[in-house]
């Protein structure tokens, strides 16, 4: 019989990453100067659990048109597809919160964003959606899956 104890089990420790906030379509492109993504993440074995903040304080033009939509990167890509439901978006003029999730898809570190549209659909998380975007708004998101 094994007994594990504090002593011989070793605690993830928390590692940061930049993440790439990006957005493809529409009618013009996101953009933003320094780097509005922040992130971590903890291994433990085939486990990665990760957290992503995204301040658009830094963003010069949110993207336009149809077909406009918002993307993140993991620290590590996933063995299998992954949908991620830890996700809020602050609308700091008036504190709404706003549900969000992202879904990733195996041996890719892409994280395609999308918000909950009601009635069991969603979305592209883009610059009208889930709200009209301002430099003021964040985003948070954040999970746990399991990597080769």
């Amino acid at each position: 019989m094994i007994h594990v104890t504090s002593s011989n089990v070793s605690a993830p420790t928390p590692t940061s990453y930049l993440p790439v906030f990006s957005g493809t379509g529409g009618t013009s492109p996101l953009t933003f100067t320094g780097t509005p993504a922040s992130g971590s993440y903890m291994k433990q074995g085939k486990l990665i659990v990760f957290r992503i903040k995204v301040l658009y304080a830094t963003v010069t033009s949110f993207g336009s048109g149809n077909g406009n939509q918002y993307y993140l990167t993991l620290p590590y890509a996933p063995t299998a597809d992954y949908a991620f439901h830890d996700g809020v978006y602050i609308k700091s003029s008036n504190g709404n919160k706003y549900e969000i999730f992202a879904q990733a898809t195996a041996n890719s570190t892409t994280l395609t964003m999308y918000h909950s549209a009601g009635g069991g659909s969603e979305v592209s998380m883009n610059h009208n959606a889930p709200t009209s975007a301002l430099v003021a708004d964040y985003f948070n998101i954040s999970g746990t899956y399991e990597i080769e």
